[in-house]
């Protein structure tokens, strides 16, 4: 029984039998925006309050949005951007390219919800935007944010990326912001390989947004090809990846350029120049919903296997968990280790493949370009920490209970051997 979080870990048999269909008859792939209307519809049914706009990424929805603040607001040009202390390029990038500059907050010690006093202490008169990331599904503390944001008349932008579907106060997240974004990437909790969205109840930003929106064409026919073509052979390639035929084919999917990579040599070199827009593809969209479809599958899928990663980790000094509540819907369980690496390296001889992505550096996947990117390690010192140490576990759409129990037994008789 094999584990894999990397590559396209939410795939399952009915999305790729619709990127198959987009393989075999490409001239349908951009030929109508039918499903791009059908999600904006399904998504307004959870956010009724709010108007939605799907773009090709949840990066580029993050910098549409900022631009067309800026552009309802001169004011907000050039101004800063506070966000947590670790967390993924694109997003600073997005920042980047908006023209904004963007200032890091660390977390709680041990906790991934950013730290409301180094929050406060953080704010000049040039700070006027607020990322909360909802770091891999653990909800900020919203009350004491709010409250801090009300007071410094900072615009609160949620990142649903890690979180979507996730409550507070038995609301959804999103409703605790002016706007908010989705990402549904490749291993998103609802994932279409490529696409996002904006949602938001201003009223100047929706015109905004909207004719912006109408500008943009829709992700291009050649590059959503190769998505599609990722989602089956990463589906063939899954499944077989440990008999090596399917590792083999991944890599030569890749080779042959027909499987893009999640996040671009434009993008890791921060050349933001270089980053367009789209509207996201409407065959990607067909997709998406299909994942729409199994929404309470979802949730109680992921619910489950982090209630079982609580219950059988065994609390050690090499084992940190986290608290979970009944309404996160996360898209990874974190833990810290004494040394993540090592561990990993165990977990592959028995056919578990987590993904490293955000282990050992907070810029993720790393923070070669820091000074860049406006990183400053002293301000950060637990988010640095907490990185070095993480360990992500799967709980995407493809696991199960045994799955999870390989996986804590692992883990477990790993630290019962090495203490």
């Amino acid at each position: 029984m094999s584990v894999i979080s990397q590559f396209t870990p939410n795939t399952k048999f009915k999305e790729a039998l619709i990127s198959l269909k987009y393989i075999l008859l490409p001239f349908l792939i951009n030929s109508s925006d039918r499903h791009i209307s059908k999600l904006s519809n399904q998504l307004k049914l959870f956010y009724p309050d709010h108007e939605n706009f799907l773009f090709d990424s949840g990066r580029t929805s993050l910098y549409e949005l900022l631009r067309a603040y800026i552009q309802v607001d001169s004011k907000l040009d050039e101004k800063q951007v506070l966000l947590a202390g670790h967390t993924c390029l694109v997003v600073v990038n997005s920042i980047l390219k908006a023209g904004l500059t963007p200032k890091y907050i660390d977390f709680k010690k041990d906790s991934y919800q950013i730290d409301p006093q180094k929050l406060e202490e953080a704010i000049t008169p040039e700070t006027k935007f607020l990322v909360l990331q909802h770091t891999f599904g653990q909800i900020e503390d919203l009350k004491s944010i709010q409250n801090i944001a009300k007071k410094h008349n900072l615009i609160i932008i949620e990142d649903l990326a890690h979180s979507f579907l996730s409550k507070y106060q038995n609301k959804l997240l999103g409703n605790f912001s002016d706007s908010a974004f989705l990402s549904f990437g490749t291993n998103k909790i609802l994932s279409c390989l490529r696409g996002g969205a904006v949602i938001t109840k201003n009223l100047k930003l929706q015109r905004q947004l909207q004719e912006n929106w109408e500008q943009l064409e829709q992700f291009p026919i050649s590059k959503t090809y190769q998505h599609h073509f990722k989602q089956v052979g990463f589906y063939i390639g899954q499944i077989t990846y440990f008999f090596k035929v399917g590792k083999l084919l991944m890599w030569l999917l890749s080779k042959l350029r027909l499987a893009p990579k999640v996040i671009s040599l434009s993008e890791k070199h921060s050349w933001t120049s270089q980053l367009d827009s789209f509207q996201i593809s409407d065959s990607l969209a067909h997709v998406c919903l299909k994942q729409f479809n199994r929404i309470p599958e979802n949730i109680k899928t992921r619910q489950t296997i982090a209630e079982i990663y609580q219950k059988e980790l065994q609390p050690t000094p090499e084992i940190k968990t986290f608290p979970i509540s009944k309404d996160q819907v996360q898209l990874f369980y974190p833990i810290l280790v004494s040394d993540p690496q090592s561990l990993n390296q165990v977990l592959k001889r028995y056919n578990v493949l987590l993904n490293l992505d955000w282990t050992g550096s907070p810029i993720s996947p790393d923070m070669k370009l820091s000074s860049k990117y406006y990183y400053n390690s002293s301000n950060c010192p637990v988010a640095i920490n907490q990185a070095k140490q993480l360990i992500l576990l799967p709980l995407h759409q493809n696991m199960n209970q045994n799955k999870a129990k390989k996986i804590t037994n692992l883990i477990n008789k790993y630290y019962e051997t090495y203490r």
